[in-house]
């Protein structure tokens, strides 16, 4: 994937995820924690969390 320039001239790359780290996020969801609070805990967006647990 190539990376983007951010206006600063940073080149900015995307975060991967591993399938295993997006499970943890989605239990930890499913288990009760609140989608805010388990989305900020490894930096990602609560929006991000939605759409790992629809798929």
């Amino acid at each position: 994937m190539p990376e983007k320039k951010s206006v600063g001239g940073q080149s900015v790359t995307r975060k991967n995820y591993t399938p295993a780290s997006k499970a943890k996020c989605v239990r930890q969801e499913v288990a009760g924690a609140r989608q805010a609070a388990g989305a900020r805990a490894p930096g990602i967006a609560p929006a991000l969390l939605g759409r790992w647990q629809r798929t």
